[in-house]
């Protein structure tokens, strides 16, 4: 998902790396499904192939995203305590 996942072909083309199609900067909708929650993050910037569809997020987006989910991971895991302890802190 970050760099070296694409090939540049030309100055400004870059190749999908699951169909070799042309990628090109736009949005997309990311989606993660973990602990028992799901996150939807619509608007993300990422390369998209223009054949397939697939998008290819770089580096800074996914450890922007990945940050953003160890956050929520802990407020997960804190609200199942509190639930656990009767609503108490």
């Amino acid at each position: 998902m970050g760099r070296g996942f694409y090939q540049k072909k030309e100055a400004e083309q870059v190749e999908c790396p699951y169909c070799k199609g042309e990628l090109k900067p736009g949005r997309t909708t990311y989606t993660a499904n973990r602990h028992g929650y799901h996150l939807l993050l619509d608007d993300t910037p990422a390369w998209v192939c223009q054949q397939c569809g697939e998008p290819v997020f770089e580096e800074r987006a996914v450890e922007a995203i990945q940050r953003l989910l160890t956050t929520v991971d802990a407020g997960v895991q804190l609200a199942r305590q509190n639930v656990a302890a009767g609503g108490e802190r």
